[in-house]
C-alpha cells in the first residue's frame, strides 16, 4: 500500500471537512485513478470495512471532481445508518442486479437533491442507453429494459446532456414503457432516499416493479467500520417507523421522554415493552468490544444479540414515564456509592425504577435471570424531553452527561499507581453480604429490596452476636406452652408434660423479637454495648420490613432512611469487629 499527499480540490473541500468529521478527524482509504475510473459508480457499493474514496490524479477543474462529491455524499449517507441493497444470491449476476439497483437509487437521491458540482458526464451516455433500450441484447432479462427506461429518466432529471433528446425518442417508440418506467421512477423520487426508511420503502418498491422476489434481498446497514453492520429484510425501517408511531401514541400526559444506551443488551427482540406505567422502545445497536472472542468478517455474521454482557450489541432505550419530572441536580457526588442517590436527577432515578421494574418482567418472560438491574450510572448518556398535559414540550436537552468523574487538568498524578503488596480480602460475613446487597438496591431504587436485605443484614447480625449471649430466655416448646398455660393445668398433667423427653434437636428453642432481645441485652448490661444512636437511624426501617415482605405499598420517603440506617448498621458492625467480638 502507497501512501502520500493526496489533492482535493477547493470544489468538494466543505463536504470532504463533514466527511472528515463524521469520521472523528481520520481520513479515509484515497484511491486515486489517472485514466480509467475505479470500474465506475457502482465499485462504491461494493462490501467494505473501511471508508473509501476515489479522486482524480488531475488537480485542475477538468478533473472529475463532481464524481468525488457524489462519493462523499454516499460515504455520508452510509455512515448515517442509510442502508445498501444486498442479495442473499451467491452468482455474480445476482450480485451485480443488488449492486446496480443500490447504484441507481443512490444515482436518484443525488439527481433529487441537484448535487453540485456535477461529475463529468460522457456526451454519448444518453444514446448508448436509449439504444439499449431500443434493442435489448439477446438473452437480457426482459426487467432490463424498464430498469434502463427508469436509469433514463434519471439522466433527464440529472440534466445529463443528451438525456432529454433520448428520452423523447423513447415515448415517440416505447410510449406505454416509458410511462409506466415515469411512473415507477417518480414513485422513488418521492421517498425520502437520504432515511433508512425511504431507502429501504424505494428498495422495495424497485426490486418489486422490476418483478423480482423480493424474498432474495436485504438491507446493510454499515458504518465502515469493522465488524459493525446490520442485515435488515426489506421491511424492517418501515415496520420501525410504525413502531415509533405506536410508542408515540402511547405518551402519557404529563410525561416525561428519556433515550439513552444501555452498556448491555437486552436478550429481546426489538419492540416496546410496558410495566406498571413504564413504557419502553428498545432497539439494538452493534458494538466493537476487545474482550469479544469472535470477530465479524464478510464471510462470517454474529447474528446472536442475546448477550447481556455487551460483547457484540447494547441495547438503546426510549422511555416513556408518567408525570413531569426534573433533569437537574445540585448535588454533587460522594465517594460512597449508595450515598450517591441524589447526585442523580429526579427523571434519571425514575428511569432507573421504572427500567428495573420491564427488566424484572422480562426475566420472567424469557427465562432469562442474568439481564442485570440497571444503577443510574448505567445511564450517563441522556437525551430527555418533558410534556405537559396539553402535550407541549416544557423542557427539551437534546444531550445530557451524568458521569461522576475526577478529572485532572495539571500534572499527573502517578504516585498510587500501584498496590506493591499482595491484597488478602477478608470474606464478608453474612450479615455483611446482605448489607452490600441492600446497598446495591438503594443504588438502583430498588426500595423494597433494598428494605429486604437491609431487614435481613439486622437480624442476622443479631441472631449471631446478641442471641447467643441471651440463650437463658430461649424457649422450646414445652417450655414456652408450660409458661402461657401452667397455671391452668393439674398437678398430674404437669407432672406428665415435664416427663416427656424430647432432644433439643426435636424441639429447638425458640428467641424472643429482635426487639426483645435488644432491650434484654440492654438490661443485662452485656458487652459489647449497642449504641442507641445507631438503633435509633435502624428502626425505622424495620418498621417496613412486614410490608416489603408481603408485597404491601412502600413510601419513596423510606429511602431516605434507608442511606442513614445503612451508614448506622455500617458504623455498629464496624464497632462490634473492633470490639472483638
Amino acid at each position: 500500500m502507497a501512501s502520500g499527499k493526496v489533492f482535493i480540490h477547493q470544489s468538494v473541500v466543505p463536504r470532504f471537512l463533514r466527511l472528515k468529521e463524521k469520521l472523528d478527524g481520520h481520513i479515509p482509504i484515497m484511491n486515486i485513478w489517472s485514466n480509467d475510473k475505479p470500474s465506475g459508480i457502482a465499485s462504491l457499493h461494493k462490501p467494505s470495512l473501511y471508508p473509501e474514496l476515489n479522486v482524480p490524479a488531475d488537480r485542475s477543474e477538468n478533473g472529475d471532481w463532481g464524481s468525488v462529491a457524489r462519493g462523499i455524499e454516499h460515504l455520508l449517507s452510509s455512515l448515517n445508518g442509510v442502508p445498501e441493497v444486498r442479495t442473499s444470491g451467491h452468482t455474480e449476476e445476482d450480485q451485480g442486479i443488488a449492486q446496480d439497483i443500490n447504484s441507481e437509487l443512490q444515482h436518484i437521491s443525488w439527481a433529487k437533491a441537484e448535487l453540485k458540482p456535477k461529475p463529468r458526464w460522457t456526451e454519448e451516455a444518453a444514446s448508448r442507453l436509449l439504444a439499449g433500450i431500443l434493442n435489448p441484447p439477446d438473452g437480457s432479462l426482459s426487467s432490463l429494459r424498464t430498469f434502463r427506461l427508469i436509469q433514463l429518466q434519471r439522466l433527464a432529471l440529472d440534466e445529463h446532456p443528451g438525456a432529454g433528446a433520448a428520452l423523447a425518442e423513447s415515448m415517440r417508440v416505447l410510449p406505454d414503457e416509458t410511462k409506466v418506467a415515469k411512473d415507477i421512477f417518480d414513485r422513488v423520487l418521492n421517498e425520502e432516499l437520504q432515511t433508512a426508511a425511504g431507502k429501504a420503502r424505494a428498495a422495495s418498491m424497485l426490486i418489486r416493479a422490476l418483478g423480482f422476489d423480493r424474498n432474495y434481498f436485504y438491507l446493510r446497514q454499515s458504518k465502515h467500520i469493522k465488524g459493525i453492520w446490520d442485515d435488515r429484510s426489506l421491511t424492517y425501517f418501515s415496520e420501525l417507523e410504525e413502531l415509533r408511531k405506536k410508542f408515540e401514541s402511547l405518551r402519557p400526559l404529563p410525561g416525561s421522554w428519556l433515550k439513552f444506551q444501555l452498556p448491555f443488551a437486552l436478550p429481546v427482540l426489538e419492540g416496546i415493552y410496558q410495566c406498571e406505567g413504564s413504557i419502553a422502545l428498545v432497539t439494538h445497536e452493534r458494538v466493537i468490544n476487545p474482550r469479544a472472542g469472535w470477530e465479524p468478517s464478510e464471510g462470517m455474521r454474529i447474528e446472536t444479540m442475546m448477550n447481556p454482557s455487551g460483547l457484540y450489541a447494547q441495547s438503546s432505550v426510549e422511555l416513556w414515564l408518567p408525570g413531569e419530572l426534573q433533569i437537574k441536580s445540585e448535588m454533587p457526588p460522594s465517594d460512597t456509592s449508595y450515598k450517591n442517590i441524589y447526585s442523580y436527577p429526579e427523571a434519571i432515578r425514575k428511569a432507573a425504577l421504572g427500567l428495573n421494574r420491564i427488566i424484572l418482567g422480562l426475566r420472567l418472560d424469557t427465562g432469562r435471570s442474568d439481564i442485570p438491574e440497571v444503577i443510574p450510572g448505567d445511564l450517563n448518556q441522556v437525551a430527555f424531553k418533558q410534556f405537559n398535559v396539553s402535550g407541549k414540550v416544557t423542557t427539551s436537552v437534546p444531550s445530557a452527561n451524568f458521569e461522576q468523574v475526577r478529572v485532572n487538568t495539571g500534572s499527573p498524578r502517578i504516585e498510587n499507581e500501584l498496590s506493591t503488596t499482595s491484597n488478602v480480602l477478608k470474606p464478608l460475613s453474612f450479615p455483611q453480604e446482605l448489607l452490600e446487597s441492600a446497598k446495591f438496591h438503594i443504588s438502583a431504587y430498588n426500595i423494597r429490596r433494598a428494605v429486604l436485605d437491609f431487614s435481613g443484614a439486622f437480624e442476622a447480625f443479631i441472631s449471631q452476636n446478641v442471641t447467643p449471649q441471651l440463650l437463658e430466655i430461649g424457649e422450646n416448646t414445652r417450655t414456652q406452652f408450660l409458661n402461657r398455660y401452667g397455671d391452668k393445668l393439674s398437678k398430674a398433667a404437669l407432672e406428665e408434660i415435664s416427663a416427656i423427653q424430647m432432644s433439643d434437636d426435636d424441639d429447638p428453642k425458640r428467641f424472643p423479637s429482635i426487639f426483645k432481645q435488644l432491650r434484654k441485652y440492654e438490661k443485662s448490661k452485656l458487652e459489647p454495648s449497642i449504641a442507641k444512636r445507631y438503633l435509633r437511624l435502624i428502626y425505622p426501617v424495620m418498621e417496613y420490613r412486614n410490608d416489603a415482605a408481603h408485597g404491601r405499598p412502600i413510601e419513596t420517603n423510606v429511602l431516605d432512611d434507608l442511606v442513614v440506617a445503612t451508614e448506622a448498621l455500617d458504623c455498629l458492625m464496624m464497632e462490634w469487629r473492633d470490639h472483638g467480638a
